[in-house]
């Protein structure tokens, strides 16, 4: 059974009976060799004991649209005279790359508030 967005969770679900076991493999690539392959990134840096904001990334409604959904909802108190701000990374480039582009980019990020 080949499952791709073309099936919903019912249909996929009558397929099994209760008790039924699933065993997942990766399938051989058909297309591009790795190294021909792009890549888009997220670098959101290194998390400290506790985090003040959420990270949340997917699509949005209809699967057709060309987008990235990525948003920072900050989850504590600005004061007047304060300022939060964070520095994340979006990247693009080769697949082989992104593991070695994304490490030289975490020390780079941050998360804070700041007092004018």
């Amino acid at each position: 059974l080949t499952i791709d967005n073309a099936y919903d969770n019912s249909f996929i679900n009558s397929k099994f009976l209760a008790g039924d076991g699933v065993e997942f493999y990766y399938a051989p690539a058909t297309g591009k060799p790795v190294e021909d392959n792009l890549a888009l990134t997220f670098v959101h840096g290194k998390a400290p004991e506790y985090s003040r904001s959420r990270m949340r990334a997917g699509m949005a409604g209809n699967n057709r649209r060309d987008g990235t959904v990525w948003t920072t909802n900050f989850q504590d108190a600005v004061s007047p005279s304060q300022t939060y701000f964070n520095r994340k990374f979006l990247i693009t480039g080769q697949y082989t790359d992104m593991e070695t582009q994304a490490q030289g980019l975490v020390d780079h990020t941050v998360e804070d508030v700041d007092s004018l």
